[in-house]
């Protein structure tokens, strides 16, 4: 099904939620951060890849760059995205001007050997089909020592009616992509973070009221409410869990 099962749970919501950040007038880092939006989530991984004003760090599933536009503003990062739909790719243009990003493939980067300090994937690898051949793309565009600073869920047991857009895998197989694909880990722990502050819960809530208030009724807005309820049913069952990986590129 390929980037038909991202379009169907993200391509389409991203856009309305980029509408309803501009028709509300929203605080946009937090409103454009889906899922994984939490600031202390953000610092730890910024803190995990080294990262520092003038850091070149890509960004895997960039989606419409509330956490990129977060870098870019707390770490002083020069922040590039990718993202396989063109839909946030439009909305991050939108929200975040100053931030760079290409729709692309995390298969196929189009960007030169060694070309970044750093990379962070935020809630994304979970959802990519062939982990080991991306995994190497974003090992060859990382400087020798470049780190990869991930969240992301790994499955604990058998999974029963996933989302359609997730793949997931036991933790000990996560880390084995991460190894074969030329990373040398440096940490892989669960994550266990606190609710995001208020004022960030009260930005994401407003976008997605708005989204709901225009759009229900729609069949790809009850598809994307459909997945989200299965995420949650599966996190509350604790059939998947968040981690945070983090490898270091081996030299060659």
């Amino acid at each position: 099904m390929g980037r038909e099962r991202l379009e169907i749970e993200f391509g389409r919501h991203a856009g309305w939620i980029v509408e309803a950040i501009e028709a509300h007038g929203l605080d946009a880092i937090p409103a454009a951060c889906r899922g994984a939006g939490d600031p202390t989530l953000f610092g730890l991984l910024a803190d995990a890849m080294g990262a520092k004003p003038g850091t070149l760090v890509l960004d895997v599933g960039c989606g419409i760059g509330g956490p990129g536009a977060w870098l870019a503003s707390e770490r002083r990062c020069d922040v590039v995205g990718i993202d396989v739909m063109e839909e946030p790719v439009r909305g991050l243009k939108r929200l975040f001007p100053q931030l760079s990003a290409v729709v692309a493939s995390s298969r196929w980067l189009p960007f030169r050997n060694a070309t970044f300090d750093a990379t962070w994937a935020i809630g994304v690898i979970e959802t990519i089909a062939h982990k080991n051949e991306a995994l190497k793309e974003v090992a060859r565009v990382l400087v020798p020592d470049g780190r990869l600073a991930a969240y992301t869920f790994v499955s604990t047991g058998r999974i029963e009616d996933a989302p359609m857009a997730d793949r997931f895998q036991p933790l000990d197989e996560m880390v084995e992509e991460f190894e074969r694909a030329g990373f040398r880990i440096l940490k892989a722990e669960a994550s266990r973070l606190a609710r995001p502050p208020a004022s960030w819960r009260q930005a994401q809530g407003a976008a997605q009221s708005h989204t709901d208030r225009l759009h229900q009724g729609d069949p790809a807005h009850e598809t994307a409410r459909l997945q989200l309820q299965k995420f949650a049913r599966l996190c509350n069952a604790g059939q998947i869990q968040a981690w945070v990986i983090v490898g270091a590129k081996e030299a060659t």
